[in-house]
């Protein structure tokens, strides 16, 4: 069973601030990855581009590590992205529209995935890092199974997530 929790930030100003994303992943309750990733600044981000961002980071490596078929359980402490992502709560419109049409179709593609909403102490560590991506302005991805961390810098990263 895999583990995911997400989460994402944005500030000094949400929107229009500095946003983040932050995900920590688990396989039988040991880290496989964790990642800070610094998206971007201006009045395109808020903390639903980040949260979505998040989702869409997590899921994104999941599939790159051909984890699909496996089950997920992912937690986020965002109502918005749980909710919208069940189908409870509709997605009309938003700065992050376009985030959240991404994240469904990434969802289709697992056999046995599902999201829970949990309250923010017990997302610690996804929050941490959602926030060390603002403060730093940088991406950091660690997976400790590959003894690999790697850290890109600053503001030369893209406002918007894209996936392969």
């Amino acid at each position: 069973m895999i583990k995911v929790w997400y989460d994402g930030a944005c500030g000094p100003n949400n929107p229009g601030g500095h946003a983040g994303s932050g995900i920590s992943i688990k396989e039988n309750d040991q880290i496989i990855y964790q990642e800070s990733y610094y998206i971007g600044c201006g009045e395109a981000m808020s903390n639903n581009v980040a949260e979505y961002c998040g989702v869409i980071r997590s899921l994104t490596y999941l599939l790159s590590v051909n984890k699909n078929n496996e089950q997920i359980l992912c937690y986020g402490d965002s109502k918005l992205t749980v909710m919208q992502m069940r189908g409870e709560w509709k997605s009309k419109k938003g700065l992050y529209r376009q985030y959240y049409l991404q994240s469904i179709k990434l969802v289709q593609k697992f056999t046995d995935i599902s999201l829970t909403w949990i309250p923010r102490w017990q997302n610690e560590d996804a929050d941490e890092l959602s926030k060390v991506a603002i403060e730093t302005q940088m991406t950091t991805k660690y997976e400790p199974t590959q003894h690999k961390m790697e850290v890109s810098g600053g503001l030369s990263l893209p406002r918007r997530v894209t996936t392969t």
